[in-house]
């Protein structure tokens, strides 16, 4: 999907694009919060060692 122009609406491919990131999203939280609460850890945590995993040093 592209950026469109402010004049321009969305088509209806563009709304299912947006309803599957939307899905994922909300799979990735749910995820996330059942992982914290199994690790025992909080969320910033969770964040910080996932993205150590993949590389980012911040």
């Amino acid at each position: 999907m592209t950026m469109k122009e402010e004049t321009e609406t969305l088509s209806a491919g563009d709304y299912e694009a947006l309803a599957n990131l939307r899905f994922a999203l909300r799979k990735f939280t749910e995820f996330s919060t059942i992982e914290v609460q199994r690790l025992g850890i909080t969320l910033q945590q969770h964040i910080r060692r996932y993205l150590q995993s993949k590389g980012c040093r911040r």
